[in-house]
């Protein structure tokens, strides 16, 4: 709590600017339950502030024009013997300073009620001084004030037929993936979107190809954090996508020249809405928590780069605030983690959008419910909405996507066909739910793969167990 801050005519000056010019800040200090004594900062304080305060009280309505304030305290300094005892230049200069300069609104507000309270405490020592049990009274009642102010600053309320409540339409921020986008809408700022799927079900391709059709289409600047895969591998993914050239070989690095090449041929524009893409490599702090995932977002933002969305690759990776002793309860509480970090504020004043990805339990399935994920439903409780990436075998290209979890839309499945050496999605209208023929021996000869290994690692194991045992005859 700044303290030292609040108790200074300065801060008194900054909640005055505010609560004149806007509405918000108005508001916030009328359901805080400041009062004009509370802009004055001791028993022996400059009572100007205290006195403005109550004209701006009087008026009822914000922001108020300079003139028009004016003109309320000029008819007060004839009436109010504390106002008459400052000259008209004196106000004029206080209201320049007031009228002038830009609000954070953001900053302020949330400190009205500490602001309050720290006045009020301060005052109430003066006042009381070596009278223990008159200062213990006023500390209770204050207390109560408080927890009071708190509990109506988070309440909203509204009488619906007497005025209309209005409903701003959601700019969301949309992926390239139609279905998704129009049953969703996208994702909005603030909005917390689950990516779930198998190891192999093409998650993160999933995840690299709706941060760049997010950037390169729509324009919008995504910061992809990379807690999983070296950022190379992140970066290969989009250069395939926008180069065209096989993401097998830019990972191995076998298309350095053709990358080179389609770099310099690149197109302006295209470079231009490119930039909105940028990837951190987190990897040497996984696990990372969500304190360590703000610092990254307020560095980038630092260099000039705000994200309007940010993608995190993956929760696995991601550490609990308050550790617990159950794996699965830290699961559930890296996600309310993950919801708070979604409702940060970056530099005081931009929203975003947040997609985190999870790996489920075992090889990829076409579709999969709560108790084929890590962390079971406890997961999925904070976010808005969670998206499973389904496909039938690691050889597929084939996706399922289907939404798990919905808040605000019906319930929904797409198939698409996937092209990952080149990361882009294509809805698929022609193929059934069932797997075709071609799809069925895969996964067949992927299951009978898998039980010949496993058969082979018994056997192994097996015989070196009755290999010891003939080394050592007392056995």
């Amino acid at each position: 709590m700044d303290t030292d801050l609040f108790m200074t005519d300065d801060f008194s000056e900054l909640v005055l600017k505010h609560i004149i010019r806007d509405k918000d800040a108005y508001l916030a200090a009328k359901r805080a339950g400041l009062l004009p004594e509370d802009m004055v900062n001791s028993t022996a304080g400059l009572t100007i502030y205290r006195d403005l305060t109550a004209t701006v009280f009087d008026i009822e309505s914000t922001p108020i024009s300079k003139e028009l304030f004016l003109t309320h305290v000029k008819q007060q300094m004839g009436e109010d013997k504390h106002l008459a005892i400052y000259t008209v230049n004196q106000i004029a200069a206080l209201c320049d300073w007031i009228y002038n300069g830009e609000l954070n609104s953001s900053y302020i507000i949330p400190k009205l009620i500490d602001f309050k309270k720290i006045r009020r405490l301060t005052k109430s020592k003066q006042k009381c001084g070596d009278d223990v049990i008159g200062m213990k009274d006023a500390f209770l009642e204050i207390e109560k004030e408080d927890v009071q102010a708190r509990v109506t600053s988070k309440v909203r309320s509204v009488k619906p037929f007497q005025t209309i409540v209005k409903h701003n339409p959601i700019q969301g921020i949309t992926f390239g993936f139609p279905i998704f986008d129009d049953k969703f809408g996208g994702i909005a700022a603030e909005e917390c979107g689950l990516l779930v799927g198998m190891s192999g079900s093409g998650k993160t391709a999933v995840a690299s190809a709706l941060s760049f059709n997010a950037a390169c289409g729509r324009g919008r600047k995504v910061l992809y954090i990379s807690a999983e895969e070296p950022m190379e591998n992140i970066v290969s993914r989009w250069y395939a996508n926008a180069f065209d050239i096989s993401y097998s070989h830019l990972h191995r690095g076998q298309a350095e020249w053709e990358k080179e090449q389609a770099f310099r041929e690149m197109d302006e524009l295209d470079k231009l809405a490119l930039a909105n893409l940028d990837v951190v490599d987190v990897r040497q702090l996984a696990p990372i928590d969500k304190a360590a995932l703000i610092e990254v977002v307020e560095s980038k933002a630092q260099e000039g780069f705000v994200p309007e969305l940010v993608v995190i690759d993956q929760m696995d990776y991601i550490k609990p605030m308050r550790p617990s002793k159950n794996r699965w309860e830290d699961y559930e509480r890296v996600s309310f983690d993950l919801d708070e970090f979604s409702q940060h504020k970056i530099a005081n004043e931009a929203h975003f959008g947040l997609v985190a990805i999870h790996q489920g339990k075992g090889e990829p399935q076409w579709e999969f419910g709560y108790d084929d994920i890590a962390g079971f439903r406890g997961i999925v409780k904070p976010f808005d909405w969670a998206l499973g990436v389904g496909r039938r075998s690691r050889k597929s290209d084939r996706v399922h996507l289907f939404s798990m979890k919905v808040r605000h839309s019906e319930q929904f499945s797409c198939k698409f066909l996937a092209d990952f050496e080149h990361m882009r999605f294509t809805e698929d209208t022609y193929h059934s739910d069932e797997p075709d023929k071609d799809e069925s021996k895969i996964i067949k000869d992927g299951a009978r793969a898998r039980a010949k290994s496993a058969k082979d690692r018994r056997f192994a194991s097996s015989q070196d167990i009755r290999a010891t045992r003939g080394s050592n005859p007392s056995e």
